[in-house]
């Protein structure tokens, strides 16, 4: 019987971050992103790609024997959350104000960004502080997975 206080060994994994920070804001309906267990491999499925050979059906049919892990769709809450925390950091009250505004109701990323072009420090450090958001998730996400990320 397994002991329940002895942990399972987490499968290392040599992943390229970047392929998989893209994978999880890319996937949609049309675009379906995997990740090969075996070679750290972010591998698409798109119903944009005609496939005379069948290969997407095949990494279909092995995607449901678990060498293929699906990668989680990026969820507009965790973007407009994202938002919400970045503003909190923002020190100039004139452009918190702003921001707090443009994020209210439909079209709110939109809005977001439209502000924040004027502000070029500002949205400098939006997409760096997005980048730093979305790879956070994804080094969760291969936590859950009980995966270790070897990065080169």
């Amino acid at each position: 019987m397994n002991d329940p206080n002895t942990e399972s060994p987490r499968r290392k994994l040599k992943v390229n971050l970047s392929d998989l920070e893209e994978a999880f804001e890319n996937a949609s309906w049309e675009a379906e992103y995997y990740l090969d267990r075996e070679t750290g491999e972010v591998i698409l499925i798109s119903s944009m790609i005609t496939d005379s050979d069948g290969i997407t059906q095949q990494l279909k049919d092995v995607a449901d024997n678990g060498r293929y892990l699906p990668i989680p769709h990026a969820l507009p809450r965790d973007g407009y959350r994202d938002m919400e925390r970045f503003i909190e950091t923002v020190k100039d009250t004139g452009l918190h104000a702003l921001l707090s505004a443009a994020i209210n109701g439909k079209g709110a990323f939109r809005r977001f960004k439209d502000v924040l072009h004027d502000y070029l420090q500002e949205r400098e450090r939006w997409f760096r502080f997005q980048a730093d958001r979305v790879q956070q998730r994804v080094l969760e996400w291969l936590d859950s997975e009980d995966i270790e990320p070897i990065t080169e």
